[in-house]
């Protein structure tokens, strides 16, 4: 489980929850928006870590990532994650980005 967490690169994570958290800082807080801003949170991290995940599986794929590669062992560079096990892990955070996106749509414009 370490290396899942190290290919999700939690160094970039606060990017995508300050986008979120700057952006509802001007709302009026409320339970409906308080739901809002938890739904764009979740999705924006799991599109952060698709992303690091997808590039650390291009990165690999294209030879980047190699032995003169500057910068921290990615986990596919050092052999811990297999491609099959990334690209299944990429197909899960995607659908999971899109089905809390499509919450976050739904619950915002029409529920609301």
């Amino acid at each position: 489980m370490n290396w899942w967490i190290q290919a999700a690169r939690p160094r970039t994570l606060p990017l995508a929850t300050a986008t979120v958290f700057f952006g509802a800082a001007g709302i009026t807080w409320n339970s409906h928006n308080a739901l809002v801003v938890v739904l764009a949170w979740l999705t924006a991290v799991a599109l952060q870590v698709f992303s690091n995940f997808a590039n650390d599986w291009g990165d690999y794929k294209n030879g980047a990532d190699n032995d003169s590669r500057i910068g921290p062992t990615r986990v596919m560079q050092s052999g811990s994650v297999t491609m099959k096990s990334m690209k299944r892990a990429l197909v899960f955070l995607g659908f999971m980005a899109f089905f809390l996106g499509i919450a976050l749509l739904v619950y915002a414009l029409v529920l609301s």
